[in-house]
């Protein structure tokens, strides 16, 4: 198993969709691995992050609430992934949350509703060796010598509220 940890204080790059539906409009950003784009964990290799489908859609507003007029609710869940990018499980990150624990786990319904189909092209770890020894004067380089896709997990912040009367899901770091 692969485990990594960073810390950066730049900030995290952002993938946006959105959805306009009969009940509102919901959208979503992905947190990316921040700056840099990959993280070096040896000198030879690096992990490239899993990045999710455009059409991923984000969860809907459940219609069951919308009547209730709450403040917003922050939810967070960690997604995580198999090595071909499916959604292997979601977990509520409760502490984490900003949630009327009476309404919560609708919430949360309503994200594993949405996330079940999500797709991501995979993270993967690339391997790169010297170049072979030559005599052309050209100077020495990196060659791939492996490209592995592996299992990783991320967290996402969806934040469902009210905008116009209209139930809205949005996320943010």
């Amino acid at each position: 198993m692969l485990t990594l940890s960073a810390c950066c204080t730049a900030a995290p790059k952002t993938v946006h969709l959105a959805l306009t539906t009969p009940t509102g409009t919901a959208s979503y950003e992905a947190v990316l691995d921040p700056s840099p784009d990959v993280i070096k964990l040896v000198s030879e290799r690096l992990f490239l992050p899993a990045t999710p489908s455009e059409e991923n859609r984000p969860p809907l507003y459940p219609e069951g609430l919308l009547s209730l007029e709450l403040p917003p609710q922050r939810i967070v869940v960690r997604l995580t992934l198999d090595r071909h990018g499916h959604v292997t499980a979601v977990t509520s990150k409760a502490s984490a949350s900003e949630a009327d624990p009476r309404y919560q786990a609708v919430f949360e319904t309503s994200i594993r509703t949405a996330v079940d189909g999500w797709r991501f092209s995979p993270a993967t770890q690339r391997i790169f060796v010297d170049s072979p020894p030559d005599d052309s004067g050209k100077p020495p380089y990196k060659m791939l010598k492996s490209e592995t896709p592996v299992p990783t997990y991320f967290d996402i912040r969806f934040i469902f509220e009210m905008v116009e009367g209209k139930g809205a899901v949005r996320q943010v770091q």
